[in-house]
């Protein structure tokens, strides 16, 4: 991330040539301006898909006990240069824990202690699990977890992209 020479006050995510030292800007932000908006997001982190063809954006994070692990997601995808935010319908800062899947066509998440995976070419929010509440948790950890054996993030994609595997934990 380097500010941007274009975007003032934006910020231009840049890929550095190890080798050589040579700089290319791989999205600049202006391309990370959502429609509307007269500033550029403020990242967090990004995460290219594996075949970098897409970007997945975490923007607004807010703090889960120790780590700032909530948030905002969007996808920006290199070719089109389009940018889609994820979610749906989810309230600001409420998405954790996005991972494209293995043929970078959809994105999961925990929402609300359950887990969820958006289709990116039609923007269709599937809902996988249905019993989270306060305390039924479904993806992701509670305090104890995070504090005392660093686990954060609860759910995984299987190679083919076909299943999930995730941690459910009851408290009470």
């Amino acid at each position: 991330l380097e500010p941007s020479a274009s975007s003032k006050g934006g910020t231009d995510i840049v890929r550095y040539e190890a080798t050589t030292g040579a700089k290319t800007v791989l999205v600049s932000a202006q391309n990370l301006t959502p429609p509307g908006a007269s500033s550029s997001l403020t990242i967090d982190e990004f995460t290219l898909s594996a075949d970098n063809q897409r970007m997945l954006v975490f923007t607004n994070s807010q703090r889960v006990w120790r780590s700032h692990t909530r948030g905002d997601y969007s996808v920006f995808d290199l070719k089109s240069a389009k940018l889609q935010k994820l979610g749906g319908d989810a309230k600001p800062s409420s998405l954790m824990f996005a991972k494209f899947s293995p043929d970078a066509t959809r994105v999961g998440y925990v929402r609300e202690n359950n887990i969820y995976v958006e289709n990116l070419a039609d923007g269709r929010v599937t809902r996988l699990t249905s019993d989270g509440a306060q305390y039924t948790i479904n993806g992701t950890f509670d305090w104890v977890y995070e504090e005392e054996l660093f686990c954060r993030d609860g759910w995984r994609w299987s190679p083919d992209g076909k299943y999930l595997a995730f941690m459910r934990m009851t408290e009470k």
